[in-house]
């Protein structure tokens, strides 16, 4: 049996899609533990999911929009980026005005 490199290239991606939906979901859900777990077992942080082509949104922005601080503190510990998708903005747009603050002071002071 002969293993293609086009299939393990596409079989990487195809995982690392899958770990991504799974962090961002987690997230969204507020689930710390999970979070963390796929942090420690190097889950990329910053990766989006992304709706035909468009990024939809980070972990940390999704854990904004849905006002789970402890799982933005954790993200924001593992150095997420506080650029991507306004996570203030999206914490703010649900009146999360404690996620807002620290995640814009998070960014003025990294």
């Amino acid at each position: 049996m002969e293993c293609s490199t086009k299939k393990a290239k596409h079989s990487r991606k195809a995982r690392t899609e899958i770990v991504t939906s799974v962090l961002c979901a987690a997230a969204a859900l507020g689930s710390v533990d999970i979070v963390g777990m796929l942090l420690d077992s190097g889950a990329a942080i910053n990766n989006g999911m992304t709706t035909d082509g468009v990024l939809t949104g980070t972990p940390l922005s999704v854990a904004c929009e849905n006002g789970h601080m402890d799982v933005v503190r954790l993200l924001l510990d593992g150095r997420a980026d506080v650029s991507s998708c306004s996570p203030a903005q999206a914490a703010g747009k649900n009146n999360h005005d404690g996620i807002v603050e620290l995640v814009s002071g998070f960014h003025l002071d990294s």
